[in-house]
């Protein structure tokens, strides 16, 4: 079973679903941080407590708190669980996470532009209009 297999049976078994993402998914890519996205359909108390109690801790850059309406990120050693509120939301990471993989995009400014495009609907080519 591959470290985002477990992951995922973890993550399935809190009541979630999941799916592989981040830079270790990537073909050829350098990083080996596990990532995972799963889609937390429970209240803004319970799926946090759920996580907690698994030994993962917040790791979000901007806020000390888990975000309702955006993503968060939980953290235990190399694993990193992004724990999205949105089912729509949920499937264009999968989506961006899919076609980043296909594509075997290394570089990590790709990637982002890539999901910025994907999950916000961002044009990166009209930055200097």
């Amino acid at each position: 079973m591959s470290p985002w297999d477990e992951l995922v049976v973890l993550v399935e078994s809190l009541g979630m679903r999941a799916h592989p993402t981040g830079s270790a998914y990537i073909i050829g890519s350098k990083y080996k941080d596990i990532d995972v996205v799963a889609l937390c359909s429970c209240d803004g108390f319970q799926c946090p407590s759920m996580i907690y109690s698994k030994g993962y801790r917040l790791d979000n850059e901007v806020y000390d708190e888990p975000t309702p309406n955006g993503f968060d990120s939980w953290r235990q050693q190399n694993q990193n669980l992004i724990v999205v509120h949105e089912e729509a939301f949920f499937d264009r990471w999968i989506t961006a996470s899919n076609v980043a993989r296909r594509l075997k995009l290394a570089s990590r400014d790709d990637r982002v532009m890539l999901f910025a495009a994907i999950l916000y609907a961002t044009n990166p080519g009209r930055e200097n209009d």
